[in-house]
């Protein structure tokens, strides 16, 4: 028997029945597949453009774990409005060996015709990024063509000035306080950041 985890959203808690509404469909739909649900998560009244939500990112640390054959949501929106996020989703899922299934699009990776939507979609996907990279190198060109000076504005910093405070021992609130930046110190280094994110 199929393991099912069901992930529900709705965006305002305001939206009347919203989550009951999915939560019934899904569990008819799984049922009538003979699918066992093995766990529910829900956001209520967070938004889909996010793309980490407490309900999501507990659903996705499950499927990692192998407790999911499938992941049933009502509509494709409601796990991710964008397609970018929607693909990243999908591969997350098809690398787990778990089937995605939008109960009311008739979305269904496990099933031939599934398969063939989502490759669909992952295409429109890599043909929006890429359409996206051109979009923004013709913009770039042509702002340098027009002697527009691309990234961060330079501050007004006297570096010899900020050497020798440097040299004097003052701290670097005191050798930054002309820019009001940490990282207009030369001698300042960035800490690395850590994780994906």
């Amino acid at each position: 028997m199929t393991r099912a985890l069901v992930y529900l959203r709705r965006s305002k808690r305001t939206e009347g029945g919203g989550i009951e509404t999915q939560r019934a469909e899904c569990r008819r739909y799984c049922e009538a597949r003979g699918w066992a649900v093995v766990a529910e998560f829900e956001d209520d009244g967070v938004s889909g453009a996010r793309d980490r939500r407490p309900g999501l990112d507990a659903l996705r640390a499950a499927v990692r774990r192998g407790e999911a054959g499938a992941v049933v949501v009502f509509r494709l929106d409601r796990l991710a409005r964008s397609t970018r996020h929607a693909v990243v989703m999908l591969d997350e899922l098809r690398a787990a060996g778990a089937d995605f299934v939008s109960v009311t699009e008739g979305m269904d990776t496990s099933t031939p015709i599934g398969r063939a939507l989502f490759t669909i979609v992952a295409a429109l996907a890599e043909l929006e990024r890429d359409s996206t990279r051109e979009r923004i190198g013709a913009g770039l060109d042509r702002a340098k063509r027009a002697g527009k000076r691309l990234g961060r504005p330079r501050a007004d910093f006297d570096v010899a000035q900020a050497q020798r405070l440097r040299a004097a021992g003052k701290p670097r609130r005191v050798i930054c306080a002309p820019t009001g930046s940490r990282r207009a110190d030369p001698t300042f280094a960035p800490r690395r950041r850590r994780g994906p994110f």
